[in-house]
């Protein structure tokens, strides 16, 4: 627990603290099997499971729903109401595959819920295992033991399989197939060792050395490696499963040795105790109890979220959990408590989801610019001044176009892009002489979504066949691009536009919008210096490209129209008061003003080189100014 909590808490030599999780699997499979072979009862079982987990569960997500129906801050409202349902459901894991909240992300505030995939798969193996454990006995001890080790063995080959490098692991991590060998790993330990005679002196010493040298192992792993280590998912998590059973193995003895007595003394046994709620209230306190939320930093903001969440841990065990456990509910008490807990944190949740935010306008939570400053103190700015006229793009071979042989524009990038591209299709659309394919996706970046770029780019373009393909990516390989240097990202940006340009189409690359990344839990305070050092590296390889690839490669920057009277405009709503960019969640997405903003720029630079007429005007106010994608930010954009 403590090597999970340190992990959420970012302190460095916790790198690999989320492999808390992988033990506690382990551990669970372990002890859950081993109440099965001792013949518990169906019934038994799943009351015992649901008097254990569900009370704390409950409490957690009304506290929760309650604080973010109040006014908490960083909270994805939309997506909070399909978060609880989920996790009602015990399907959180699903969920978030499915809609791409990756556990490791870096630049997106996550759910405050998030932590509960993991009772997910938890909860999905309490239900299935019974059953097959069940079955798998009729055919007797050994084809239970070696049907759980294959079934063990085809999980983690099933992680490896799924996992590609350069993208979004979350299927592999979340999902409970890919998961379930730590769980069998604990059940084949049960199985060998349930009903077997206690190992004499000598067996006695070599294990628990072993135990000793497993936990210390899995230790190592948990402070050197880090979350994004491929190889973990080829037999990583596999190798740290077989250490913490070796480990539990150990310990899990009547005379568990030295290892069991130190870790039985007075206040492990109470944090073991608690334990489950500390792993319940300790997300989302760091989550919600933030730098911004707090106004404390470092080590004593540290201290405050583990004061906190071991104090909501204790009155969830003392005032609930153990009442419950020992009886409190009992008979029609629990037939009427349980549907009737259901349904109000249900009711909570979908008010929490529903209550409108009034978008405020706050002070960047980091340092600004003396500009920045200069125009804050001045007071709100009403009123926007024109965007100047594009700069020239240099493009070679255009062409007229007409209604009956349109400009075709592919539009390409990551989910800044994919926000703005809406906006970029109604302008270009809106002359009657182009037509827009929006192809932006989520998480595209040339550095870690390699696999990506390189397989679907080329379908695209061959495809589309696209005169002109707009692209904004890489705000996010920022850090990899000064660590590795100019000339290898260059490296980079020439293969994503020898593919883009591979039909003979022409290439404006857009500057990413400059922005003050989120407060996200668990993450050191972004250093904004080194945030514009790293967008300006990546500027130089994009200023490169256009003078390898001359009338080919264009350069379109979009700082003259977003940030104006030198500070960002996320800072400040726009015209007529409007947020052109999302506030509360990380300040360079794109609201409908953003969007529109970027797709008159585009219109502006294209209009050169291929003489588009000018759009009717009715565009900007379009039905594509309600597309869903904007509501995405609880409502920040309204």
């Amino acid at each position: 627990m403590g090597a999970v909590v340190s992990y959420h808490l970012g302190l460095p030599w916790a790198r690999g603290g989320y492999l808390g999780v992988d033990l506690f699997f382990v551990l669970s499979g372990f002890l859950i099997t081993g109440l099965l072979l001792h013949d518990t009862g169906f019934k038994r079982f799943y009351s015992r499971r649901a008097r254990r987990l569900l009370p704390a569960l409950f409490l957690l997500l009304a506290v929760v729903s309650v604080w973010v129906a109040r006014g908490g801050t960083g909270v994805d409202r939309a997506s909070f109401r399909g978060d609880v349902l989920a996790a009602l459901a015990y399907v959180a894991n699903w969920r978030f595959v499915f809609s791409h909240q990756g556990y490791f992300a870096q630049f997106t505030v996550p759910s405050p819920i998030r932590h509960v995939w993991s009772l997910a798969i938890e909860e999905q193996f309490y239900l299935l295992w019974p059953v097959v454990l069940l079955g798998l006995r009729r055919r007797g001890r050994s084809f239970t033991l070696a049907a759980t080790v294959a079934m063990a063995g085809a999980s983690a080959v099933a992680m490896a399989l799924l996992y590609h490098p350069g993208v979004d692991p979350s299927r592999a991590y979340y999902g409970t197939d890919t998961r379930a060998f730590e769980l069998l790993i604990g059940a084949v330990l049960a199985l060998v060792t349930t009903g077997r005679a206690e190992p004499g002196p000598g067996a006695r010493r070599w294990l628990h050395a072993a135990g000793a040298a497993a936990l210390a192992g899995f230790l190592v792993l948990a402070v050197v490696v880090p979350d994004r280590a491929g190889w973990m998912y080829r037999g990583g998590f596999a190798l740290a499963a077989v250490l913490a059973a070796v480990a539990v193995l150990s310990v899990g003895r009547r005379q568990a040795g030295p290892l069991g007595a130190a870790l039985s003394i007075g206040p492990q046994r109470w944090v073991g105790r608690i334990s489950y709620g500390i792993y319940l209230w300790h997300w989302p306190v760091i989550d919600l109890l933030t730098r911004s939320a707090t106004g404390l930093s470092g080590n004593t903001l540290r201290l405050a979220q583990v004061a906190v969440t071991l104090g909501a841990a204790s009155i969830s065990y003392y005032a609930l959990e153990r009442p419950v456990r020992t009886g409190a509910l009992r008979g029609w008490r629990v037939r009427v408590a349980a549907p009737v807990a259901v349904v109000g944190v249900v009711m909570v949740g979908l008010w929490a989801s529903t209550v409108p935010v009034v978008a405020a306008v706050e002070a960047p939570a980091t340092k600004p610019t003396p500009a920045a400053a200069r125009s804050a103190a001045a007071g709100p700015t009403t009123t926007v001044p024109a965007p100047p006229v594009p700069p020239p793009l240099g493009l070679t071979g255009g062409r007229m176009v007409t209604a009956q042989d349109p400009l075709r524009v592919l539009v390409v990038g990551d989910s800044v892009m994919w926000d703005a591209s809406l906006g970029i299709k109604a302008a270009l659309e809106a002359t009657g002489v182009a037509r827009v394919d929006p192809q932006a996706v989520l998480g595209v970046g040339l550095t870690q979504t390699a696999y990506r770029w390189r397989t679907a780019w080329p379908r695209l373009v061959v495809a589309d066949r696209p005169d002109v393909v707009v692209a904004m990516f890489g705000g996010w390989d920022g850090p990899q691009v000064v660590a590795n240097g100019v000339p290898w990202y260059a490296g980079l940006v020439d293969q994503a536009t020898a593919i883009l340009t591979a039909g003979g189409a022409r290439l404006v690359l857009m500057e990413y919008p400059r922005n003050l990344p989120p407060d996200i839990p668990g993450q050191p305070p972004v250093d904004q210096a080194a945030n514009e050092r790293q967008r300006e590296a990546v500027d130089l390889a994009f200023a490169g490209a256009v003078l390898r690839h001359p009338g080919v490669v264009a350069y379109l920057p979009v700082g003259p129209v977003l940030d104006l009277g030198g500070q960002f405009t996320s800072f400040l709503p726009g015209p007529a008061g409007v947020p052109e960019r999302v506030r509360k969640h990380d300040d360079v997405h794109f609201c409908p003003a953003g969007a529109e903003r970027v797709g008159r720029w585009v219109l502006d630079a294209l209009t050169g080189p291929y003489g588009l007429p000018a759009p009717d005007p009715s565009w900007a106010t379009g039905p594509w100014r309600a597309d869903p994608r904007y509501d995405l930010p609880h409502g920040a954009c309204a």
